[in-house]
Parts: C-alpha cells; structure tokens; sequence
C-alpha cells in the first residue's frame, strides 16, 4: 500500500518541481501575441504598448501577430490550438465572452481552451447622433424611438461586439425596436455616423472624439456606469437608464493548461508595466483605465461578462 502512495507523491513533488522551474525559466524564446482584429483599433494599441514594454523587461521578442476574421474566431482559434507553455498569449474582450452565444456550433471553446492572465485596460463607448437628429438628450432619443419602431439605425462591427450589445441593451431596457447595420470595423461605422446613414451609435471613445470636437456628431452620454473621468461633463446613460453599463476591455489569455507560475509571472510583469507613468499617460490620453486584477480576479470577471451578455442576447432573440 505504501509504495503506490509513495509513488504518487514523488509524482505529485516532480510535476510541482517542473512548473516551479517552468516559470523560473520563462521566457527563454520569443512570444506571439495574437491579436484577431486589424491594426491600429483600441485592441491593438494596448497589446503594442504591452509587449514593448515585456520586450524591455525580459529582452525575448515579444511579436504581435494580427490575425482578423469572423468576429475574432480566427485568431482566437490559432491560440485555442497552440501549446500550453505561455509562449502564445491572445487578446481577449466583449466579443471573446460572446463568441459561444452566437456561434455554438464552434469546434472549440474560447473559456474552457483559453485561461485568463490580465485585464489591460477597460474604456467606455459613447452613445453619439448625428446633428440632425432631432434629439438633445438619451431621453429624448428613447422617445423618439418609442414614437418610430425600427426607423433608428445604428452602426455596429457585427454580432457579439460592443456595439451591437449595447444596441441590444438599450433596446431591451427601453423597450424599442432599432435597426442594427454592421459594418467591417468601427472606422465604416462611424464614417457612416457622419454622413447621416445612420442616424445614432455606440461608438469607439478615442475614434469618436474627433467627430465631436469638430462638430460632426454629436455626444449624448457615456456607456460606463458612472461618468468617465476623462470626459466629466458627460452624463452616462444609466443616469437615465439604470444599471445601463458597457465598457469595452482588453485582455490578454493563454493556452489552457499552462503552467500557473508561467500566468503568474506574465500577471506581474503586466501589471508592472501599466503602472508605468509612461504607459498610464498613454491609456488615460486614450481614454482607458489601466487593469489591476489577477488571473483570477480576471478570471472571475469575464465570467461576470459571459453571464450579463448571455441573459442580454437571449433576450434580444439573438442566440441559438
């Protein structure tokens, strides 16, 4: 009896041995980070900020890979398949928690093949019109589309993207009927917001702004809970809507199975860098708020974001 307990636990002490080692180690080589959307969006300049930073600190090369497609499937899939040793790290976001629910059919599973390492940053749409439409305030926008169901069009990126869950939670919590018009990207969307085919949208902060400086659209209110610390003056929708939240993040995940040393290590190292002054200026000037989680507070958290969207899609008659 003694000798199959003494076996499982000399066991036990090597594979504890080896992670101990694997994360001492770690990085030895270079790391991919694989980004499933095109440069220069939110998703994109917060990975670059990263890796350069993880580049400096251990002097392995840290590539981000851009591989855009099916609302992130693509590359979400090229590191559900990669090995488990935290050489192959992936964004994450609104859309990661979501893919599921509009594609059940998928031959992998983003949260049971991908684990959490940390959140990088999180940063609110804001809810813009264009000058003609006859509204001032979030209000006046849900009776206007209480009095014309189905006449208001709004941009989105496709199904399971920030933008369009915040159409279909602001359809459910109102009680209207919009019309979602997808678009390849948020920059469409928003060139559209301006030339008027459409009339309102959920959109990028950073990209947005611009527009509204300018005088071509206009700012109704910001989709955080409460109001942005970059733009104060700016209502949030769930002051007329309450419980109204949409916060498009960023993260980064790996291959389930890789050694926790090896997350813990990158939690750190990730962590470190976003406190970095040059680094918070970069996020809060994009209007981001830089992440402070573990893996598993973040853990914890994306698991609060799949639950919300679910029951908002579902809802929505969206889901299988």
């Amino acid at each position: 009896m003694m000798k199959p307990m003494l076996r499982m636990i000399s066991f036990a002490l090597a594979a504890a041995f080896a992670a101990g080692a694997a994360g001492q180690e770690y990085p030895n080589r270079s790391i991919r980070v694989i980004v499933p959307y095109t440069p220069s969006g939110p998703t994109d300049i917060h990975v670059r900020i990263i890796a350069q930073k993880l580049n400096e600190a251990w002097g392995q090369p840290v590539v981000v890979e851009n591989r855009p497609g099916a609302a992130g499937m693509i590359g979400t899939e090229v590191a559900a398949r990669a090995p488990a040793d935290g050489y192959t790290l992936c964004t994450a976001g609104i859309t990661f928690s979501t893919l599921e629910l509009f594609n059940p059919k998928m031959s992998f599973s983003p949260t049971r093949d991908l684990t959490p390492i940390a959140l990088l940053g999180q940063v609110p749409n804001i809810l813009v019109i264009h000058p003609s439409l006859p509204v001032k305030s979030v209000k006046e926008l849900v009776a206007l589309a209480r009095a014309r169901p189905k006449s208001l069009l709004y941009p989105t990126g496709g199904p399971g993207g920030v933008q369009s869950l915040a159409g279909l939670y602001f359809e459910s919590l109102t009680r209207t009927r919009l019309v979602e018009v997808q678009y390849k990207g948020s920059i469409p969307g928003i060139t559209a917001l301006v030339s008027g085919e459409v009339q309102f949208g959920f959109t990028d902060l950073m990209t947005t702004l611009p527009q509204v400086e300018a005088g071509t659209l206009k700012m109704l209110a910001v989709t955080s809970l409460k109001r942005w610390p970059t733009i104060p003056q700016t209502p949030a929708v769930a002051e007329t809507l309450p419980g109204f939240a949409v916060t498009a993040w960023f993260g980064l995940v790996t291959r389930t199975g890789t050694p926790k040393p090896v997350i813990d290590k990158l939690n750190r190292e990730i962590l470190r860098a976003l406190q970095m002054p040059d680094v918070r200026k970069r996020l809060t000037d994009m209007g981001s708020e830089p992440g402070t989680l573990s893996p598993a507070e973040f853990g914890d958290f994306v698991a609060a974001e799949q639950k919300k969207w679910s029951r908002v899609v579902k809802a929505g008659g969206v889901a299988e």
